[in-house]
């Protein structure tokens, strides 16, 4: 089976092809001979599978701060107080938010710095499987996503009207998704993170309904 390849992400495909995903790596960098290291791929894909989207990013091709910041964002807010623009390195996404950085040393492509971004990177995503799976299923693997309970309309999901433009769509689902993340939950029962995590599935959802509503235009 031939291995995933990463995408060349642009400014304007960037957040909705990271949003595709449970999961996205994204490395960011200068220069059009930007590489993703294949051992990442080869892992997370294996591991994981459909699971993943990866990407690399030229930042020299991005010039506007409020881009960064707007696209570059953990679940509570900006990446870090007074940092207006992301740092180089692999960034792992979870559904469109920013959840770990690593920054290997140099020759980024050897194996060394390969196990260096997934050391830090499984550990992440391995909790995150182990969160959201059934009692019985804690020792599988694979990610099992919480089932959504609602046939509520999307658009009510998302806050916005019917006739709502691409951009105030795409900003309500990413402001919800940041509202209403398991992160913010994560010291507190269960029950209450499998509540969050049902809720976050349900505006992903609303979100890919919208989305082939518009016939992939968001």
């Amino acid at each position: 089976m031939r291995q995933k390849a990463a995408l060349r992400l642009t400014s304007r495909d960037f957040f909705q092809k990271v949003s595709e995903n449970r999961f996205a790596i994204v490395r960011v960098d200068t220069g059009l001979g930007i590489r993703f290291n294949p051992e990442v791929i080869a892992h997370f894909d294996r591991n994981y599978p459909r699971q993943f989207l990866f990407g690399v990013l030229d930042r020299s091709r991005i010039t506007q701060t409020e881009w960064w910041m707007d696209n570059f964002r953990t679940p509570y807010g900006p990446l870090k107080r007074g940092m207006l623009e992301p740092e180089n390195g692999y960034y792992l996404f979870e559904y469109g938010a920013v959840s770990a950085h690593v920054n290997p040393p140099p020759y980024a492509d050897t194996l060394a710095a390969a196990k260096q971004v997934i050391a830090y990177f499984e550990q992440r995503v391995s909790l995150r499987a182990q969160q959201e799976a059934p009692r019985s299923a804690r020792d599988e693997p694979a990610l099992i996503a919480p089932r959504a309970t609602s046939d509520r309309d999307p658009f009510e999901v998302l806050g916005v009207d019917p006739d709502a433009t691409d951009e105030e769509i795409r900003q309500a689902y990413k402001e919800q998704m940041k509202l209403n993340h398991p992160d913010k939950v994560a010291h507190l029962s269960p029950a209450i993170r499998e509540v969050a995590a049902k809720q976050t599935v349900e505006i992903q959802l609303a979100y890919d309904a919208i989305r082939a509503m518009r016939r992939g235009r968001l």
